[in-house]
């Protein structure tokens, strides 16, 4: 069975929703590393992780509705900096996806998966600048 290629629009509203799933999920950390003070180490770096990859969500809704005056600001100017060094390691990565509610994982790997490509394509692009 072939899949139908998901359209930049899909992709930005996706990541619209993404980012206030972020936002939801900071609070969710700090609440359960509140009530798991065992964990709050975890819980701590999994916040941290969100709350750089609601700023990536932000940035991928931007550019995926074409929205590229966005990026004249300069405001994200340290997030292209940041794009090799901000995904989590696998096992902190698949601690993250258990943390998550079922039902947000497959849209989780989905535009996770856009990001990592994107991320991948900005760092080829400060490369070639070099």
């Amino acid at each position: 069975m072939k899949t139908r290629a998901i359209t930049k629009e899909e992709l930005a509203e996706m990541f619209k929703i993404g980012a206030t799933r972020k936002l939801e999920e900071h609070e969710l950390f700090t609440m359960r590393a509140i009530n798991n003070p065992e964990r709050a180490d975890i819980y701590a770096e999994l916040r941290t992780y969100v709350d750089i990859e609601w700023r990536y969500y932000d940035m991928a809704q931007h550019y995926y509705a074409e929205d590229f005056d966005y990026f004249e600001n300069g405001l994200n100017d340290d997030l292209l900096s940041m794009t090799k060094e901000s995904e989590l390691p696998p096992k902190l990565y698949a601690e993250y996806l258990r943390e998550i509610s079922p039902d947000q994982r497959v849209y989780e790997k989905i535009t996770h998966g856009y990001l990592v490509t994107l991320k991948r394509n900005i760092s080829k692009v400060k490369e070639g600048m070099k």
